[in-house]
């Protein structure tokens, strides 16, 4: 049976925050889509020009991209990948949801200067200061995108895991109590004490377990 997996990126960031999973899961015989999300992966410039129904956009391509070619298919978001990712399953038919420190809460300020301070990871300040510096547009659009997924949560019909790292400086844990409680169909929620935001770069075990998830 081919299984397709779509993983789909956080805001402001690229591929490169989910390439350790996708390297797993390609080696894995998967076929994978990780599409760059509109706006990115060029200049902060171009972010001005799109909106989040764009970013949506992106990430439907490549997902029925996957539809033509898979049996099944597999979403998998990263922070605000997870959004998009909640998109996708409400509008069309997934298999499963797998949702990686995906925001419903946002910006945990005493875990940032926790992380800031004692320098937990070398991405966490780069992270920090590149959000910073998005184009205020963007962050709007990133705010009506977390408005609009709100109301879709409940509406979620296929199975969902929801994964959070508690030490997470840019999400709210408690984000993902959240969505878990407002899922009314299968659902697991498994908690990590340590990656950080970028966990799929910072713990090779939330990689592992996505795997067996699959």
């Amino acid at each position: 049976m081919t299984k397709g997996i779509l993983i789909i990126h956080g805001f402001g960031g690229g591929v490169h925050e989910i390439m350790p999973l996708k390297n797993k899961l390609e080696n894995k015989g998967y076929k994978i889509e990780t599409p760059t999300l509109a706006g990115h992966g060029k200049t902060k410039k171009d972010l001005r020009k799109v909106g989040f129904a764009d970013w949506i956009n992106s990430a439907k391509e490549a997902f029925f991209s996957l539809k033509a070619e898979c049996e099944k298919v597999v979403v998998v978001g990263f922070s605000m990948g997870g959004l998009i990712g909640v998109n996708l399953c409400v509008e069309n038919e997934a298999d499963k949801l797998i949702l990686v420190n995906t925001p419903y809460y946002y910006w945990n300020f005493g875990q940032v200067a926790k992380n800031l301070k004692a320098d937990f990871f070398a991405h966490t300040k780069n992270y920090y200061e590149n959000i910073k510096k998005l184009p205020l547009s963007a962050l709007v659009n990133f705010k009506k995108l977390l408005t609009h997924t709100k109301g879709l949560i409940p509406r979620i019909s296929c199975p969902i895991y929801i994964i959070q790292t508690l030490d997470d400086d840019t999400v709210k844990p408690k984000s993902a109590d959240f969505i878990y409680n407002n899922i009314k169909g299968e659902k697991h929620i498994i908690k990590y004490e340590r990656g950080g935001h970028l966990a799929l770069l910072t713990n090779e075990k939330i990689c592992e377990d996505i795997e067996k998830m699959i």
